[in-house]
């Protein structure tokens, strides 16, 4: 019996074990499908050469079934060999209020073939929504209308960033591309600008910064944001002057721009307005919005980058300014009447012809590699084991180019450690691309409060030491407990110390230090994902981007979305919250969805903290509530601190008791709440049409007290306006994402005209699939497992009747 006992045991921990080993999670489970299901498709990504696969997803954004979805890009890469971060063919769409969809793109020869898989929540499990193979390459293309039924509500925004894909789009740039809503005019043009304006005007000391106004729509305004690390989020300050970074409202003309390289110190700077050349669309021929003749013409662009980029844009005013030309800017936005007028010295500006950064992947992957075993060599010496896939990496890859495209550094640490390390512990961390390569290296504590032993590896492979107390550290502790102190205390000369050795301030807010040990404190404490994707995408990880993370959810819940309903939002204040908002809620300027006048407070409602829109397509018509925040709800249950990383000790809190599912979580939701109109008493919440919109973000306005003096009409008008009613809005009269990517298909740089037949080559899809369904719903391998077991047990239950049988089959004659 004990034999007996023992022997079921050992059969039923298999079991266990064995179905513990195949299923991490259902999301890993899903993306290791998918990947599966496509790699088994003779038309799609059997290969393992990274520049003939690529995948184009919504994992890491979207949800499933509740839960955040990065470990479906873990299953992707764990099981398609030619997808890895490093060489940029895994782009992630940030679409938080879509499905769960995975389209795996092959190359062969020029031609590309997708194929789309949707998971669908089913019971218990998931079933898969697979669309039929179809060709996507433009010169190919033969039946426009079918690909986009193919591939769904993002088919444009597919199509578009796997042809620039294919036409040697930098990696950056398809980066950008899948927080834009696809490949446009306006992102490809603002790239070419943004290269030769971070060329022209470098930024060589601390009291220099970049400073972009953009009129949100047109596709182009999120490439400053990344290249030149210029966001709603930030701001410099010298003295009492201030310096806002992202100024986002709507002049009339979607593909305006103004970027500014300031100098704090002389209190002056460059000033470059530019808008698209016109003349391109001239010189390619008919350019329909939505259609293929647009995926044609994005080519087009794209050959230019490396040839002919100066060709892309129409710079209108080149000037030096003064702080009174900025303070203007900044109050009214773009002002071409006013901008014309400027009088300064026109600085000196080169044309540069070719802004492709380079991309020796070769070298960044042993850059990479050769940092990690710098780190684990720095470990060892301590008596630490190896990096493993549960430690952490801190970088710049992705972003720095001082020596080119850096993507391939993050494989090369992945194939150093011990243990491939997983994507969601592989922070890239979103910096200007001016800033240097450099790697931080953390081991993951035994608990919350540390040791959080981390290793600096810089550009040139060395460890660069904390100086603490006459003495370098190669391994330091940059836990929140080791560097927790006031002025004058231990852990305010620790905290000094790491500063001194982390610290990057070109410009002064780079505050690289802080997102480095912050970050990494975060990270211990087991911060969500969603929530760790924006502090990675620039949200400086403290109290500011946990607000932004309470203030999602708290939209979310008082202005839920349905069918044919998006979010829009003007960030008044625009500080470290908009970062989580604009990811939480799948917004962005460059889709004309996100807006803010670029201010710190706002003059007609200092505890507001933004306004969010629900917008109809079909009703044109949205309804906009304005949200305060009650700063003495807060007070009381938020301990207060004076350490030197102040702010990432009150993101430690909002972690532990401030996110839903926490115990103050309901306290913190009451500091927030639907404010007032000028009356003291009605709630501002208001159904506004198109019209009031494009007052609502017009440039020079103030949003705040439009809304605290709104007056609804008795009977509003839901129509279009006219044109002419449009004053200083919005050009057509309608929300910019309905004109740039409603659906993703739709760029309001181009002409919008009927698509005449011949512009759409009838014809078939590739091959001759259907629309299936792949019914996921038990998990194979553990079922069988568990078979198995149950079977084992019976066999040895039954061991003597079975013997006996056998020998008697074993008689003569039977």
């Amino acid at each position: 019996m004990k034999k007996q006992a023992t022997f079921m045991a050992i059969v039923f921990i298999f079991a266990i074990l064995l179905c513990g080993a195949v299923s991490a999670t259902e999301t890993y489970d899903i993306g290791t499908n998918a990947a599966k299901m496509a790699n088994n498709d003779p038309g799609i990504t059997n290969t393992t050469n990274p520049n003939d696969a690529l995948v184009i997803t919504t994992a890491g954004s979207a949800k499933f079934k509740g839960k955040t979805t990065e470990d479906s890009l873990q299953g992707i890469v764990d099981t398609t060999s030619a997808i890895t971060p490093g060489n940029g063919n895994l782009v992630t769409l940030n679409d938080p209020n879509g499905a769960l969809e995975f389209t795996f793109v092959k190359k062969s020869g020029t031609t590309l073939i997708a194929k789309k898989y949707t998971s669908v929540s089913s019971g218990t499990g998931y079933n898969f929504n697979i669309s039929n193979s179809v060709i996507i390459s433009a010169a190919d293309i033969t039946n426009w209308e079918y690909v986009k039924q193919q591939l769904g509500p993002n088919g444009f925004g597919i199509v578009s960033i796997a042809n620039a894909w294919a036409n040697g789009a930098p990696k950056d740039l398809l980066k950008i591309a899948g927080y834009s809503g696809g490949v446009s005019e306006g992102l490809i043009s603002s790239y070419a600008m943004a290269q030769n304006f971070v060329k022209n005007y470098p930024l060589t000391e601390n009291d220099q910064s970049y400073h972009v106004l953009v009129s949100p729509g047109g596709g182009d305004d999120n490439v400053p944001m990344f290249l030149m690390d210029d966001t709603p989020l930030k701001w410099s300050t010298t003295g009492s002057n201030k310096y806002y970074n992202f100024y986002g409202m709507s002049n009339g003309n979607l593909n305006d721009n103004v970027y500014i390289w300031w100098d704090s110190g002389t209190i002056a700077g460059n000033l470059a307005f530019w808008t698209l050349n016109e003349n391109l669309k001239t010189q390619f021929g008919t350019v329909v919005s939505g259609t293929l003749s647009e995926i044609k013409f994005n080519n087009w662009l794209l050959s230019k980058l490396g040839t002919d980029a100066s060709s892309l844009v129409h710079i209108e005013k080149n000037t030096v300014i003064n702080k009174a030309d900025f303070d203007y800017l900044w109050a009214n936005g773009i002002n071409k009447n006013y901008i014309m007028k400027l009088g300064g010295a026109t600085p000196i500006w080169n044309a540069y012809t070719n802004v492709l950064p380079e991309n020796n992947y070769s070298n960044m992957f042993n850059a990479g590699k050769n940092a990690a075993d710098k780190a684990n060599a720095a470990f060892a010496s301590q008596g630490l084991g190896t990096l493993n896939t549960d430690d952490l990496v801190i970088t710049s890859a992705g972003y720095s180019q001082v020596n080119g495209l850096s993507f391939g550094a993050l494989d090369g640490i992945i194939s150093a450690t011990f243990t491939k390390l997983k994507l969601e512990n592989l922070f890239s961390l979103k910096r200007g691309s001016q800033t240097p390569l450099w790697f931080v290296f953390v081991k993951k504590p035994t608990n919350t409060e540390g040791p959080l032993y981390a290793v600096f590896v810089d550009a040139l492979g060395n460890v660069v030491p904390v100086n603490y107390n006459s003495a370098a550290y190669n391994v330091f502790d940059i836990s929140s407990t080791n560097l927790a102190g006031s002025s004058g205390s231990e852990g305010w000369a620790k905290s000094s110390a790491v500063f001194n050795a982390y610290t990057y301030s070109k410009p002064s807010y780079a505050q690289q230090d802080f997102y480095i040990v912050s970050l990494a404190n975060l990270w211990a404490a087991g911060m969500p994902y969603d929530f760790l994707r924006p502090a990675c995408d620039g949200g400086c990880p403290g109290s500011g981007l946990s607000m932004g993370y309470v203030i999602t959810d708290y939209i979310r819940s008082v202005l839920p979305i349905g069918p044919n309903e998006y979010y829009m939002y003007i960030g008044i204040p625009a500080h470290c919250k908009e970062q989580a908002i604009m990811e939480g809620l799948g917004i962005s300027p460059a889709q004309g969805t996100y807006f803010t006048p670029g201010l710190q407070t706002s003059p007609s409602d200092t505890n507001s903290v933004g306004i969010a829109i629900k917008w109809n397509s079909i009703t044109n018509t949205g309804t906009a509530i304005l949200i305060d925040f009650n700063k003495a709800v807060l007070n009381p249950i938020q301990p207060q601190n004076s350490n030197w990383y102040k702010t990432m000790y009150w993101g430690m809190w909002y972690l532990q008791h401030g996110f839903p599912g926490t115990d103050l979580y309901g306290q913190v939701l009451a500091g927030y709440s639907i404010a007032t109109k000028s009356d003291g008493i009605t709630p501002a919440i208001i159904t506004i049409t198109q019209q009031d919109f494009n007052t609502l973000v017009a440039a020079g306005g103030d949003p705040v007290k439009f809304i605290k003096n709104f007056v609804s009409p008795v009977n509003p008008n839901t129509q279009t306006p006219n044109s002419s009613d449009h004053g200083t809005g919005i050009i057509s009269g309608i929300p910019a994402i309905d004109q740039t990517f409603a659906s993703l298909t739709k760029t309001s740089s181009i002409t919008q005209q009927t698509a005449a037949p011949s512009e759409i080559a009838s014809g078939l899809p590739l091959g001759d699939n259907t629309t299936k369904n792949s019914n996921s719903e038990i998990p194979v391998l553990p079922v069988v497992s568990a078979i198995l077991a149950v079977i084992l047990v019976l066999l040895y239950l039954g061991r003597e009747s079975i013997i006996s049988a056998i020998k008697r089959s074993e008689r003569p004659g039977k």
